[in-house]
This record gives C-alpha cells, structure tokens and sequence, in this order.
C-alpha cells in the first residue's frame, strides 16, 4: 500500500515565492519598540538571523546559510545577507541589498543585475519588480492577469480567470508568439488543447500520450509540501529505486530549508513529470 498525500492544483499562488524571490515583512513576538534586536529562532539558529527595526516588526536585515554542494561535500555558505529599504511611514519594501558573495547569492533571494525600486499600486500589489524586470497588472479581484518580463523581446504570462477568481487559463509568449496555453477545468488541465494531467487526492494521473496514462503518488511533510513524488512503471506493487532513469520510479524529491527554500542537493528528480506543485504556494511561472 502507498503513503499517499492531497495536493491542490488550483488554491496555488501564480507569483514568485516569498522564501526565495520577493520582500517579506517579519513581525516578531517581542517588544518592537526596542531598537535593533536581533531574532532568530531556535530551530533555526544557525540558518537565518533577522534583525526587527521599527514599531511595525520590519525587517532591517535577514542573513540567511544554505547548503551548497562542492564536489562530494556538502558545506555551509552565506546565500543571502539582505539589507531592506522602505518607502517612509509604511510597511512597502522599496529596495533589497545584497551583500552575499558572488558566488552564492544566486542560490537565495537572488537580485540578479536588477536596479530600482518595488512599486505599488493603492491595493498595496506589486506592480513592478526591478530584480526581475517584471511588471504586473491585476483584475478588479486584485488577481495579477498579465506579467510582463522585460527583454528582447518580452516575455509574458496572461492568466484568465471566472468570476469567483479561480484560474482557467494561463498563455505564455515571447514577444508576440505564444509558448503554450494551459487551460485549467476543475483537476483537469490541459496544454494546447490536449489533456495533461488529472489530479486527485492521491496525487495525479499524467498523460505521457494521448492514450497513455501514468499514475503518480505524492508524499507530503507535515506542512503540506511534496517531498516525494512515485509511480509503478512496471506494476509490481514496488517502488523500485534505481540509477537508470528509464527504470527509477522515484520521480521527484524535494528537501527544504525551515524557511522554506528548496535545498541543492543530488536529489532524484525526472524532468519529464513536469510537476509545477512542490510547494503548497508555488510559482508556476516555469
């Protein structure tokens, strides 16, 4: 019998993840009136040290460790060591610092070449984001309906969406050619008008053909968060581990860091299962 998990298609964000792409406002349990107080937490001491420096439990700074691989070994190095910027009397990141090596910043929050300021509209939503050179614009739900990734040309993802906000259809192009279109109907989704995928409680039925299914199974943590995804390819009841990827029945494998941040490791991962739901907030910009 499978340890089997839920996952939920359609209740996913559409925007990059907190953890590792956009500003996030921390507010600690002690006195935010004193000044400069270092907060970590215990379980995660060694990971990520944040320093609180206003009345509203702002973030100051955020240093954050993460795993990186160095041949067989596995060494701890600084990812990010962030200093944020805030536009005056409110609680709106302007601009993210990065002092982090080199070397390793990728691996975090990541800035890239990006310059500038976050903007805003009233609703408080992002409308431009200068580490990504993306800008967005959102329905009268206050749901982002078209990002546009500035380059040469531009790339952009326009969501569609019903009257109660549920997602129907996401278009992806480059410059004025479209990628592909996803359509989303209740589990059921499809790509360029041919069906891909059906999820249900236990995980999804994935259409590797039009005629030919493959069931995949999902193990969650505690949070919600997959960390493995199995199928049978050959029907023996086993889940056969393997280094041959046309044999290997471990189809994905995620770890995380406590802050939520996937970690670098030689973990098992079939590119070919396409699985845009690791998290239980996402981004499916991918």
């Amino acid at each position: 019998m499978y340890i089997i998990a839920k996952l939920h298609p359609k209740q996913v964000s559409i925007l990059p993840p907190v953890v590792s792409s956009m500003p996030v406002t921390f507010r600690s349990e002690i006195d935010l009136k004193k000044k400069n107080v270092v907060v970590t937490s215990s379980a995660i001491a060694q990971l990520v040290t944040a320093a609180c420096g206003d009345m509203r439990g702002n973030i100051f700074t955020l240093q954050r460790q993460g795993g990186q691989l160095s041949g067989a070994c596995w060494n701890f190095a600084q990812i990010d060591n962030l200093t944020y910027a805030y536009t005056s009397g409110t609680n709106k990141i302007s601009n993210i610092a990065d002092a982090a090596s080199a070397t390793y910043k990728a691996k975090g929050f990541n800035p890239g070449g990006g310059t500038g300021s976050y903007t805003y509209d009233v609703n408080g939503n992002i409308t431009s984001d200068p580490y990504k050179n993306m800008t967005v614009q959102y329905n009268h739900l206050n749901l982002p309906k078209l990002m546009t990734f500035a380059g040469s040309p531009n790339k952009t993802v326009d969501i569609l969406y019903d009257a109660a906000g549920m997602k129907l259809r996401k278009t992806v192009k480059t410059g004025t050619t479209t990628n592909y279109t996803q359509d989303y109907i209740g589990g059921i989704e499809y790509r360029d008008g041919v069906r891909e995928a059906i999820h249900h409680a236990e995980g999804r039925v994935k259409y590797t053909s039009p005629t030919t299914t493959r069931y995949e199974y999902t193990i969650k943590d505690h949070l919600g968060n997959a960390r493995i995804s199995f199928t049978d390819l050959n029907a023996n009841g086993v889940v056969n581990v393997t280094n041959v990827p046309a044999t290997n029945e471990v189809l994905q494998e995620n770890h995380y860091y406590p802050f939520g941040l996937n970690t670098e490791g030689p973990w098992m991962n079939d590119a070919s299962i396409d699985n845009k739901y690791p998290l239980v907030q996402v981004s499916d910009l991918n």
